[in-house]
């Protein structure tokens, strides 16, 4: 069989061939319903005649909830004012280091002339240097400035001890002053401090006190400024920390005689209620009528190529066109909320359980575009339902899942939340009140978009024809009236179904399909034997068979006719029609091979034998799901016969593989979408099943020999039992097409003896459909 998956630009070709018409129109409604919404909405307004410094001639009134920006930006700029008022210091250290230094420096030359001064004179050395006067020092070599001569000759000649003391004093006082921080202004009132401090020492007289502070003046700098950085922080935390002004709904703007001032005109302009505003904003709408169509386009390519073939179903076409308009007409009447009241989330998850989640991500994508353009949203609004809508996308599957159910609405509740905060924190750079109470009805819609989202899913089954994993689990329920029928009228039929629906799971799992589908459709795929449950052998438990007794015609029409039956009952039942769909292909285009065989063999010629009469009239599979559930009831059929004589995983393996390529050789898989290595992947699926079933067990012993007889492993096998010849009964009339003919009751006394079915013919069994 040939891979059934084509490249997505070759699927887009054959859907534009075979849909265009249809598709084109509803992608053109989509695409207008769009634009209309950008011309009522964001960019354009009422259209009042205003304008700024004229009196109204009306009292006008909001008609959304919005924010006066014009407000909230001027409370925050007096907010900044009132932070740049208290300036904030900082103090320098690099200054300090570097005045210390300095006065280390200098103390350094003095201490090098006063021993020029009086030189270290070593008494065993023959050479003498005499002392240099204090006067032929280079005094200009200073660092700092020693105003007069007696000052210097004071640090010079003076005793080492008491300049010592000077010099740690002074040192001391100036590095006290300069720790504890001088500003600019402060730095007279710091030196008259110094000058205080310095008349407080007794052991200095005037001219040494003089001396200290002529030099500590000379070091002392401004080491605290004003820190620039921190303030226009302060400034944007206190603008951060002003919440925005609310316009309500019904809130008057400008009464009738009142003075349009620039903030009231400002917030017309905002609120689009000034007429003018449509003309000036020409380009804006075509750009955003542009902007709209490059999503469109991406779009459109994103579905071709990823999703063509699940596209190609007209009712995910529609589906996917009415959750599009009604989430932008929505968000157009939303408009002016909190942007997170948009019902992009609820509409996402939508998509994802009725179609795909990967189909649900790109559609999330588009519509946060789409829809920020229709609302003049920013990039808070782009970043938060592109993100939110990633993650519900992939989250939403689990909400059908009940059991799962409350945490994913935590889950999803919380993510919103921190998805609020994140963008604030990147948008705004810094925390607010407005952004927590945004956070919290961001937690709170994610609860109600998920509540909305199960609410309104039953009625989009109903309408599209769709169905979830929650459905399938109540059409699960053994309680359920049809499966509760079967159970009772027909138990054959219905050990054969939960057979075929175990199988049909194992190998679905195993090819990535549907399989809580695919075992609900094994369920209800043979609902139609209960019509005439008796003539099906596996119903049949007193060993007569009733064919026997009919032309092979008569019986190949009974047996037939169940799929005609299995949908009538499935309508009565309002059973989903995806689930029909396995009622309507588990058979295709079939032929009942052994009622044929048989027709023939009583026949004079095979010219008297109609092939049509033999055959099923139906569509092929359509679905991988479908494709499996009618393998497994073949195989299944076939298995079950030859089981006992066929238990080695090998033969197993060759046999069920045979049935599948038989299937696959009469092109009853053309239409499933399965490729030959998902096939090889269903035969070892198969396998996997029958070889847990029928596994071999221990032979117990008996009371008399339990206690010398070793139990050995035996297999068990119920022989056949023989049956009493019948007569053979009236033959029932045909019934029109599309009828279930009327069919006698058969007795045990009346019926034929039911045939047994080797594994070399390897033919179903006489009243077993194929």
């Amino acid at each position: 069989m040939p891979d059934t998956r084509e490249s997505g630009l070759r699927r887009l070709m054959n859907g534009i061939r075979k849909r265009s018409l249809f598709n084109a129109i509803f992608l053109g409604l989509a695409f207008l319903t769009s634009v209309v919404c950008v011309l009522t909405g964001g960019l354009t307004g009422e259209g009042y005649d205003i304008e700024q410094g004229t009196i109204s001639q009306r009292l006008i009134q909001s008609p959304v909830e919005t924010v006066n920006e014009w407000a909230t930006q001027a409370l925050r700029e007096e907010a900044a004012r009132d932070a740049r008022a208290n300036p904030i210091y900082k103090q320098d250290n690099g200054v300090t280091q570097a005045a210390m230094d300095k006065l280390d420096a200098f103390f350094r030359d003095i201490e090098e002339m006063r021993r020029q001064h009086n030189p270290v004179i070593d008494p065993t050395s023959d050479s003498r240097q005499g002392p240099v006067p204090v006067e032929n020092l280079n005094r200009a070599a200073l660092s700092l400035d020693v105003s007069t001569f007696s000052q210097f000759n004071f640090m010079i000649t003076c005793d080492s001890a008491v300049f010592n003391m000077f010099r740690d004093t002074v040192r001391g006082i100036t590095e006290a002053r300069m720790a504890s921080g001088i500003k600019e202004d402060a730095l007279y009132s710091v030196s008259l401090a110094v000058k205080d401090e310095l008349a407080m020492i007794d052991e200095w007289d005037t001219a040494v006190k003089n001396t200290g502070y002529n030099i500590i003046t000379q070091i002392l700098k401004t080491n605290i400024f004003i820190d620039e950085a921190s303030m226009e922080k302060a400034a944007r935390d206190a603008m951060d920390a002003v919440p925005p002004v609310i316009i309500h709904r019904g809130q008057n703007i400008v009464r009738e005689g009142e003075l349009i001032t620039p903030e009231i005109f400002a917030v017309l302009e905002s609120l689009n209620l000034v007429r003018s505003a449509v003309y000036n904003k020409l380009p804006e709408i075509a750009g955003s009528v542009l902007a709209i169509a490059a999503m469109f386009a991406a779009l459109i390519l994103f579905f071709a190529t990823a999703y063509g073939r699940k596209l190609e179903e007209r009712k995910n076409v529609v589906l996917l066109f009415s959750l599009y308009c009604a989430a932008v007409i929505l968000a157009r009447f939303l408009e002016g909320m909190n942007f997170v009241f948009m019902p992009i989330i609820l509409f996402t998850m939508l998509t994802a359980i009725l179609l795909d989640e990967g189909l649900a991500a790109g559609f999330s994508v588009g519509l946060s575009v789409i829809t920020s353009v229709v609302c003049s949203g920013d990039i808070m609004f782009v970043l938060f339902f592109i993100i939110c809508g990633l993650f519900s996308a992939f989250m939403a599957r689990l909400i059908t899942e009940r059991n799962k159910m409350l945490s994913v609405t935590a889950i999803i509740s919380g993510f919103c939340g921190v998805t609020v905060c994140a963008v604030f924190l990147v948008v705004n750079g810094g925390v607010s009140k407005y952004m927590w109470d945004t956070a919290v009805i961001a937690a709170l819609y994610g609860v109600f978009s998920v509540v909305l989202c199960v609410g309104v899913l039953p009625f989009l089954e109903t309408a599209f024809g769709f169905i979830t994993t929650i459905k399938l689990v109540d059409l699960a329920n053994p309680n359920n009236p049809l499966l509760r029928r079967l159970t009772i009228e027909a138990p054959g039929t219905y050990h054969h179904s939960l057979m075929v629906s175990n199988l049909a799971e194992t190998a679905c799992y195993a090819i990535g399909a549907n399989h809580t589908l695919a075992r609900i459709g094994g369920y209800y795929h043979d609902a139609g034997k209960l019509n005439y449950p008796q003539y099906f052998i596996e119903n049949v438990t007193d060993g007569v068979n009733p064919h026997d007794s009919l032309e092979p015609r008569m019986s190949a029409k009974i047996i037939i006719e169940h799929v005609a039956a299995g949908l009538e009952l499935a309508a009565q039942h309002k059973l989903p029609k995806p689930v029909r769909k396995f009622i309507e292909e588990h058979h295709g285009q079939s032929i009942q091979t052994y009622f044929l065989h048989k027709a023939k063999k009583a026949a004079e010629t095979d010219d008297d034998v109609n092939e049509a009469d033999y055959k099923y009239n139906y569509s092929a599979p359509t679905s991988r799901e479908s494709a499996v559930v009618m393998l497994a009831d073949i195989v299944e059929a076939a298995v079950r016969s030859v089981m006992p004589s066929c238990t080695e995983e090998g033969k197993l393996s060759a046999f069920i593989g045979g049935l599948v390529k038989t299937a696959l050789d009469e092109n009853r898989l053309r239409q499933s979408r399965l490729n030959i290595g998902e096939l090889d992947d269903i035969v070892a699926a198969f396998v996997r099943v029958f070889r847990g079933m029928h596994h071999e067990r221990i032979a117990y012993p008996t009371a008399g020999d339990a206690a010398s007889t070793p139990a050995k492993a035996v297999k068990t096998v119920k022989p056949s039992k023989p049956a009493a010849k019948a007569k053979t009964p009236d033959i029932p009339k045909a019934a029109p097409t599309g009828k279930t003919a009327p069919v006698p009751k058969v007795s045990a006394e009346t019926a034929a003896p039911v045939k047994p079915v080797t594994e070399e013919a390897a033919a179903p069994a006489a009243g077993k459909d194929e």
